[in-house]
């Protein structure tokens, strides 16, 4: 996704003098300007080759561009994705946010809007912003102007807190490091209901039936990808049916006999809480259970994954994960969909639409 317009950036971390930037302040430049970036200002009453210098937030032009970003760290996460949505969506400030399983400040309604969370799970906030260019300076008032939040995945790096010259070179090649890597393109399965019959709480080694038609989609769809990555909400661990060891007992044998066939298995992930649970210690509300994106955003981290070029294949509506750039791909089957949005009734037809639209 391109965004079409040119951002301006603001650099805003504290600088030491006994320490010389401009190995980071040449990695920060390519970033940035490979991203779109238009001008760079830099919050500084020193003087730096790299950048618009500027002393403080009243020194900027009155021409700097109608929307910004604000940085004080360098994070992994496609900057153009990010520009994209906050422009075409023509919203006042986006927050990137990160999901803190501890002590999140935030929780984000089906729209992204950002919504106070008291205690427990939820998305943090690290400092960047993008704005409209009348909220510079104003990150105060931001949550109370309808900010809405983008959950991100990757590395983030605190630009503000070098305290030596080896802890800065170290930094520098950690980015560099970072921004060479290549990122995975996978195929999310669901797997009750897509890779195999979804039968009522599975867990029986004996009632596993594969999908008709599910090898040869898999065959057809691993060339314009790099694996598979099994993601599954297993309430019935929760409701008592089974237990994770009952869990771990088929998820084992049912990946050995794809491994076996000849598929790429990156791994499987799989969310055992459910907020009606039986089982006490399984009793809540989880960002791990779908369409929550918690374990994709898990997968992406463990695995190198670039979710915008990633597709997401289910059978139920919670299988549309809540992420604005992760597509998923719908096949019906025993459950109502509500929402005709990529609907299909074959294999055959979805991978004909991930082809057609070039997800990959």
């Amino acid at each position: 996704m391109d965004s079409g317009l040119k951002l301006d950036c603001i650099l805003n971390f504290q600088l030491s003098k006994e320490l010389d930037y401009s190995k980071l302040f040449s990695e920060l430049n390519d970033w940035l300007k490979s991203s779109g970036i238009n001008r760079i200002f830099l919050l500084t009453s020193e003087k730096t080759s790299d950048f618009i210098n500027i002393e403080n937030l009243s020194f900027l032009p009155e021409d700097i561009s109608d929307n910004v970003i604000v940085i004080n760290k360098f994070f992994d996460f496609d900057l153009n994705f990010l520009f994209s949505f906050h422009l075409h969506k023509n919203l006042r400030a986006t927050i990137p946010v990160k999901i803190d399983y501890e002590s999140g400040s935030f929780l984000l309604d089906d729209d992204f809007n950002l919504l106070a969370n008291s205690s427990g799970e939820g998305f943090n906030h690290f400092g960047c912003f993008v704005l409209k260019k009348d909220l510079i300076g104003k990150e105060d008032v931001i949550f109370n102007d309808k900010a809405i939040g983008l959950p991100i995945y990757g590395e983030i790096i605190d630009l503000g807190k070098i305290h030596s010259q080896i802890e800065l070179e170290h930094i520098v090649y950690k980015i560099s490091e970072i921004r060479k890597r290549n990122k995975l393109k996978v195929v999310f399965l669901d797997r009750d209901g897509i890779i195999n019959e979804d039968l009522g709480y599975v867990y029986k080694i004996e009632d596993l039936k594969f999908k008709n038609g599910l090898f040869e989609f898999m065959n057809s769809i691993e060339k314009y990808f790099d694996g598979f990555v099994i993601t599954t909400n297993q309430a019935g661990i929760a409701k008592g049916k089974f237990t994770e060891e009952d869990y771990f007992k088929f998820q084992d044998h049912l990946e050995r006999e794809l491994i076996n066939k000849g598929f790429k298995i990156l791994g499987s992930f799989y969310c055992p809480y459910h907020k009606d649970g039986v089982v006490e210690i399984y009793r809540k509300k989880s960002l791990d259970r779908k369409p929550e994106p918690g374990m994709f955003l898990k997968a992406a981290e463990r695995f190198n994954i670039d979710l915008t070029k990633s597709v997401m294949i289910g059978d139920k509506e919670s299988d549309r994960i809540k992420l604005p750039y992760l597509k998923s791909y719908i096949l019906k089957g025993n459950y109502e969909i509500k929402n005709n949005l990529n609907v299909y009734g074959s294999f055959e037809e979805i991978l004909k639409a991930i082809l057609d639209e070039k997800v990959y």
